[in-house]
């Protein structure tokens, strides 16, 4: 298993490099300026259009209703990046990590923007009303001029990788949290987690829809409230902890002895955890997205910055912040899901802290391993052309189990590597493709 990972991480390491940065703060640059700073201008119009819209009885096209598919995006990335994946970046770069994952999360609203528009553009709704989106059909399809369309199946080739450890990584932390709680065997938790998974599952992305449409806002609420109680508590810490998070993410040598490495390992992983939490520049969402009854493209895209903000500026930061708070980053004794819950642990009285990280991991993880069988699905679907839902089903529920039993590291590593195979051909779609975005835009508050 060592070596496995040793050459994981080599791969991560190449991949990972100064030009695929430069290529996604690039592009999510490029793209804000060229939708106008739509995070910002068109601000109010997103809130109107997401979580202050009325619902519409109007009959349109799409499996689920808008807010579905946002909230099942959310549930799939509300998870494991949040919990495990940001406080693993902390132990690994640093408080600084929280500065570069805001910076990049900024820039990656308008980049989330541009993949859920391009989705709804290329989507294909079948005679049955199932519909079938997301990058290898905007690739496929929007591609054909440049002579790219084999982007699309590089892609979906990775999107299998990134199923498994999506997937993988929630059901990872779950049981990974439940074994050092209380010492539950991570072949039992992975077996309950895997049957209760099934029991959503075979109802499609309908029940899928259905149960994180409920589990989204009670879970995102439930960790909020608790966050905020512990900076409120503790607000004389907090200037600390903000001078340690500017000072780390421009010398993070500095930092505890030196101990979080250099300047490109604190960029790096605040990128890589900051993408894998909110998914944009690899588009994955935008293969729920792509179900929704929306009438117009941009109509669904403005769920992407809002997406985005929930994800990374609220839940995510909340989480680095907490752990940078607590000082326990700097011990190396956690790693994970487990330094998240230790560091909640440590502010809030004997036991509540703990019950509310190991709550919080369960819904989490649970929703995001609901929310990442749509990637899953859309992988075999694309690649070898299976639409067997059994099939597909049970394949599924198989990896949920294996990825529950396997070393974290080696699960994160793989999602590490799927994303930058993701990223390269999806970014470079969708700059070859903005220009459609934004006569879809212009079209759209035209109106």
């Amino acid at each position: 298993m060592e070596t496995v990972l040793n050459i994981e991480l080599a791969i991560v390491n190449i991949l990972w490099g100064m030009p695929l940065i430069i290529l996604f703060f690039g592009t999510s640059i490029y793209l804000t300026v060229r939708m106008g700073f739509l995070q910002i201008t068109k601000f109010g119009a997103i809130l109107r259009n997401t979580y202050f819209k009325k619902s519409s009885k109007e009959k349109r096209d799409g499996e689920i209703t808008s807010f579905q598919a946002a909230m099942t995006t959310l549930s799939a990335m509300v998870g494991a990046g949040n919990l495990a994946g940001v406080a693993g970046a902390v132990a690994l770069g640093g408080p600084g990590v929280l500065l570069w994952m805001l910076v990049a999360g900024f820039f990656a609203m308008a980049l989330k923007f541009t993949e859920i528009v391009l989705a709804l553009r290329y989507r294909r709704v079948r005679k049955n009303g199932r519909t079938a989106g997301g990058p290898h059909f905007y690739m496929f399809d929007g591609l054909k001029k440049y002579h790219l369309t084999w982007l699309a199946y590089v892609y979906s080739f990775a999107l299998l990788f990134f199923g498994m450890a999506g997937m993988g990584g929630s059901a990872n932390a779950i049981s990974g949290t439940l074994l050092s709680w209380n010492g539950v065997p991570v072949n039992v938790s992975g077996a309950v987690v895997t049957f209760f998974a099934g029991l959503v599952l075979i109802g499609g992305i309908k029940r899928i829809a259905n149960v994180c449409e409920i589990m989204a806002p009670v879970m995102a609420v439930f960790y909020i409230a608790s966050g905020l109680i512990i900076i409120c508590l503790n607000y004389t810490q907090v200037p600390g902890a903000i001078e340690e998070i500017i000072t780390g993410a421009f010398n993070p040598g500095a930092m505890a002895g030196g101990a979080t490495g250099s300047f490109l390992m604190t960029v790096r992983s605040g990128l890589s955890r900051g993408i894998l939490s909110n998914e944009a520049g690899i588009g994955t969402s935008t293969l729920i997205h792509s179900a929704a009854q929306a009438k117009h493209p941009v109509e669904q895209g403005l769920w992407g910055p809002m997406e985005v903000f929930v994800d990374t500026f609220v839940i995510c930061f909340l989480t680095g912040f907490i752990i940078v708070l607590s000082g326990l980053w700097k011990l190396g004794r956690y790693d994970g899901a487990v330094l998240t819950r230790e560091a909640f642990a440590s502010f809030l009285p004997a036991g509540v802290g703990t019950y509310v990280v190991l709550i919080t991991v369960i819904l989490f993880c649970f929703s995001t391993t609901l929310g990442a069988y749509r990637y899953w699905q859309m992988a075999l679907v694309n690649m070898v052309k299976n639409e067997n839902h059994w099939l597909v089903s049970l394949s599924y529920c198989g990896l949920i189990y294996v990825m529950s039993v396997i070393s974290f590291d080696m699960v994160w590593a793989l999602a590490d590597i799927a994303v930058a195979l993701m990223a390269i051909p999806n970014l470079i779609t969708v700059l070859l493709l903005s220009n459609e975005v934004a006569q879809l835009k212009d079209e759209y508050f035209s109106k």
